[in-house]
C-alpha cells in the first residue's frame, strides 16, 4: 500500500467511528485483524493507532485492547494545525478533527463521458468513463457543501453510492493502495441556482465560495475532480501536500 498506508487506515477508521460502525465505548479489533485487512505489518497498523490517539478518538489499554472514546470536543488549534498541515484530508475527517459529527448524504450516483474540462483534468483518453456523484455533506446536522465528485471508473471500478455515504478519500486512498498527495484548487465567488441555494439554505443572490478541486494519488495519478459550493459560514482549513 506504499509508504503512506497508516493514513489509509486512519482515515478508514475516522469514517467508520464517525458513522457509528465502532460507536463509542466499543473495542476495535485486533492489531492482527487490521494486519490482515489492510495487508500491512504491525508497526503500520500501530502507527495509525496512535495517530487517532492524539486526535482523541480512540484510548488503548494496556492487555485490554484499543476503545472508541468520546469524540473531541472544541476545535483544538494544536490538533488543527498538526493533522491539517501534515496530510491531505477528506471531509469527515476534518470534521472529526473538530469535534464535529459528519453526514454525507449521495443525492445521485451514476456512470457519464465526462465534459472536456473534466476529462482534462482526470487525465481521461477520448470516450472514457467516470462516475458521477452528488452529495450533500453536512458537520452536526448543518449543510456544509453541496459537492459533485468526477472519479475514473479504471481507477474505482467498484465504487458505489454507498461507498460515498462515508469518506470517499479514505475508501479512494484504500481500494488504490496510495496516498491522496496533493490538491490543485481554482476559488471563486459565485451566484447559486434556485436549487443549490435550496440545498445550501442560501439565497440566489448571496455569493457563495465554489471550490474546483484536483485530487492526485502519490504517482502523480489524478483520482478525483470536484466542484463544490460551500455554504455561507462554514469555514474550512486548506493544505497544499506535494509528494516528496
Amino acid at each position: 500500500m506504499g509508504s503512506y498506508a497508516y493514513q489509509v487506515i486512519v482515515d478508514d477508521l475516522v469514517s467508520k467511528i464517525s458513522s457509528g460502525v465502532y460507536p463509542v465505548g466499543s473495542k476495535l479489533p485486533t492489531i492482527e485483524s487490521f494486519c490482515d485487512e489492510f495487508d500491512v505489518s504491525k508497526i503500520t497498523v500501530r502507527r495509525a493507532m496512535d495517530d487517532l490517539a492524539s486526535m482523541g478518538l480512540v484510548s488503548r489499554q494496556r492487555g485490554s485492547g484499543t476503545f472508541v472514546k468520546s469524540r473531541p470536543m472544541g476545535r483544538s488549534d494544536r490538533k488543527l494545525g498538526w493533522n491539517l498541515s501534515n496530510e491531505m484530508h477528506g471531509f469527515a475527517t476534518e470534521c472529526v478533527i473538530r469535534g464535529m459529527v459528519p453526514t454525507e448524504v449521495v443525492n445521485s450516483f451514476t456512470q457519464i463521458v465526462p465534459p472536456s474540462e473534466i476529462a482534462q483534468a482526470l487525465a481521461l483518453a477520448s470516450g472514457e468513463r467516470c462516475h458521477r456523484m452528488d452529495r450533500t455533506l453536512l458537520a452536526d446536522d448543518v449543510v456544509c457543501m453541496v459537492e459533485v465528485s468526477y472519479i475514473p471508473v479504471q481507477l474505482a471500478p467498484d465504487l458505489t453510492a454507498r461507498d460515498g455515504e462515508q469518506s470517499l478519500f479514505a475508501y479512494l486512498q484504500r481500494t488504490s493502495g496510495q496516498r491522496i498527495a496533493s490538491s490543485y484548487r481554482r476559488l471563486k465567488a459565485t451566484l447559486p441556482s434556485e436549487e443549490l441555494a435550496l440545498r445550501l439554505g442560501t439565497s440566489t443572490d448571496e455569493p457563495v465560495l465554489q471550490f474546483h478541486q484536483t485530487s492526485y494519488l502519490e504517482n502523480g495519478r489524478p483520482i478525483e475532480d470536484s466542484v463544490a459550493l460551500h455554504a455561507p459560514g462554514y469555514e474550512f482549513y486548506t493544505v497544499t501536500q506535494m509528494c516528496s
